[in-house]
C-alpha cells in the first residue's frame, strides 16, 4: 500500500511542475511593476506569494524524485533535471525564508532571479525526457532526416549495408527515441543504439532479425491508433506506410546493423530464406492475378496484403493488425488467396488446427509464422507436405515435443524454424536435430523452472477433521 502511495505521489509531478512556474512568472511581474512605480510590493502580498512559491517547488521537487525512481527514466538528462529541480527546491526556500530575517532581505532579489533562471534548464531537461533530445530546436532543423526517411525502400529487397544509419536510425529518432531513448526507455526498451534495440525490453526481444511478422517492434506499430498498446500511442505522431514499411524491410532482411557509419547503401541484402542452399528448385510460379474481391475483404479485415511481385501476383499476406481472428475468418479470408500467398503471418491471432488445411493448400509458401496461435503438433504435421517451406515460426504455440515428431517428417525445403516457449525442450531439439542436421533451430533448451513442489498435505493428528 505504501509503495502504492509512493507511485501515486510520484506521478502527481506533471501536474504540479507548473504552478512553481506560473507563480515565480507572477512574482516577478508584480515586482517589475512595484519597481516601475518605484514603491516596494507590499508585504502582505510578497510573503504569502514566496510561500506558496515555496511549498509549490517542493512539492514539485519531492514528486519529481518519486517519479525518477520508476522504470523507464535514467540517463545525463534525468541527472540534470533532478539536480536542478533540487536546486529550484532549495533556492525557493531561502527566497520565503529571507523575507523573515531583516540581515537576509536583501538576499530576496537575487535568490528569486536564480529561481527563474534555473527553472529555464531544468523545464527544458525535463521537455527533452518527456519529448526527446532536440525537441525545442526541431522546427528549426532542416528536414534531411524526413528526406532519407522518404527516401527509404519500400519493398521487400532492402540494401542493407549502411541503411540502418541512413534510413532506420533517422526514423527511430523521429518517432520513438523521445520515449525508448537515452533519458527515457518506457518498458525499459532503448531504441537510439543499435545495442538498445537488440537488448529489447521489459516484453522482450523487439525484433527477431529476418521475421518482421514476428517482431514485437512491428506488431505494435501495426496496431489500429485506438489500440492501447499500439506504438507510437495516440497522442503521439505515426510513422507513414513506407516508413513502417522500411522498417519491414531491413528486419526482414536481418536487421543489419554494419556500416552503421556509412551514409551510401550497398548491394541489396538477399532475403536469407531465399539463400537456404535447398536442392529443390521452387514450385513454377503461375501468373493468377489475384482476386480484387478477395483483397479487399483481408483489407477490409485490417488484414495487411501486398502483391510481391505483380508479374506472378504473388502475395504477402500479414494478420498481425488483427489479432481477433479465429479459425473461420481466417479460413473464409485465405481460402480465395491460398494458391498466391508467398509469406504468411498468423502470429498472436485466435486460429488453431482447423485453418492449417487451408494453409496446406498454398504450394509457394516460403515463409510462415505461427507465432503464439493455438496450432499444435497435429495441425503441424498437416503443413509437411509444403513443397516450398523455409522458414518457419512456431514460438509461444503448444507443439510441445511431439513437434519435433511432426517437423522431422516432410517439410522438403525447410531450412530454418523458430521453437522459443512452445514446450519442445532439449530432448525434442535434439532429436529434431539428430533427423535433419541441416536444419536451423532456434529454442530455448531448458523447461521453465516452476519451483519446488509443495509438500503433502497432511493433518496434525489422526482425529477426524471438523
Amino acid at each position: 500500500m505504501l509503495e502504492s502511495l509512493f507511485q501515486f505521489a510520484g506521478r502527481v509531478h506533471p501536474m504540479v511542475l507548473h504552478l512553481p512556474i506560473g507563480i515565480v512568472a507572477a512574482i516577478l511581474a508584480l515586482e517589475a511593476i512595484a519597481l516601475a512605480r518605484r514603491e516596494p510590493l507590499v508585504r502582505s502580498i510578497r510573503v504569502p506569494l514566496a510561500w506558496l512559491f515555496a511549498a509549490t517547488a517542493a512539492a514539485s521537487t519531492v514528486s519529481g524524485l518519486l517519479l525518477s525512481n520508476e522504470d523507464g527514466y535514467g540517463g545525463q538528462t534525468l541527472d540534470l533535471h533532478r539536480w536542478l529541480g533540487i536546486a529550484v527546491g532549495i533556492a525557493a526556500a531561502l527566497c520565503a525564508l529571507s523575507l523573515h530575517v531583516q540581515r537576509a532581505r536583501p538576499l530576496y532579489g537575487p535568490l528569486l532571479l536564480a529561481c527563474a533562471a534555473l527553472l529555464v534548464p531544468a523545464g527544458h531537461f525535463g521537455a527533452a525526457m518527456t519529448h526527446g533530445e532536440g525537441f525545442l530546436t526541431a522546427p528549426f532543423r532542416d528536414r534531411a532526416a524526413a528526406q532519407r526517411e522518404r527516401g527509404g525502400p519500400t519493398g521487400g529487397t532492402f540494401a542493407a549495408d549502411g541503411e540502418y544509419a541512413r534510413v532506420i536510425a533517422p526514423i527511430f529518432e523521429r518517432y520513438c527515441v523521445s520515449c525508448h531513448g537515452e533519458s527515457t526507455r518506457k518498458g525499459k526498451l532503448a531504441l537510439h543504439t543499435p545495442e538498445g534495440i537488440m537488448a529489447g525490453g521489459a516484453s522482450g526481444s523487439a525484433l527477431e532479425p529476418g521475421d518482421a511478422d514476428d517482431s514485437e517492434l512491428v506488431f505494435r506499430m501495426r496496431l489500429p491508433i485506438d489500440d492501447d498498446a499500439a506504438m507510437p500511442p495516440k497522442s503521439k505522431p505515426r510513422p507513414a506506410d513506407d516508413a513502417l514499411a522500411a522498417i519491414i524491410a531491413w528486419i526482414n532482411a536481418g536487421a543489419s546493423f554494419e556500416g552503421a557509419g556509412e551514409s551510401g547503401a550497398g548491394p541489396a541484402a538477399p532475403d536469407p530464406a531465399r539463400q537456404s542452399g535447398s536442392a529443390l528448385a521452387p514450385p513454377p510460379r503461375g501468373r493468377d492475378a489475384p482476386p480484387p474481391a478477395a483483397l479487399a475483404a483481408l483489407r477490409a479485415a485490417h488484414v495487411h496484403v501486398e502483391v510481391i511481385d505483380p508479374a506472378t501476383g504473388a502475395l504477402w499476406v500479414s494478420f498481425a493488425a488483427a489479432p481477433g481472428i479465429d479459425d473461420a475468418d481466417a479460413r473464409r479470408l485465405l481460402q480465395p488467396v491460398a494458391p498466391m500467398v508467398e509469406e504468411l503471418s498468423l502470429a498472436r491471432t485466435a486460429i488453431g488446427d482447423s485453418t492449417m488445411d487451408i494453409v496446406a493448400a498454398m504450394p509457394r509458401l516460403r515463409k510462415l509464422s505461427l507465432a503464439h496461435t493455438h496450432c499444435t503438433a497435429d495441425g503441424l504435421g498437416m503443413l509437411a507436405g509444403l513443397p516450398a517451406l523455409e522458414v518457419l515460426s512456431v514460438a509461444g504455440t503448444s507443439i510441445g515435443e511431439p513437434g519435433a515428431d511432426a517437423l522431422a517428417i516432410g517439410f522438403p525445403a525447410l531450412c530454418k524454424v523458430y521453437v522459443w516457449d512452445s514446450g519442445m525442450y532439449s530432448a525434442g531439439v535434439d532429436r529434431l536435430r539428430a533427423a535433419r542436421p541441416s536444419l536451423e533451430i532456434e529454442a530455448d533448451q531448458s523447461p521453465p523452472d516452476l519451483g519446488e513442489p509443495e509438500p503433502e498435505f497432511s493433518f496434525s493428528s489422526d482425529a477426524p477433521p471438523p
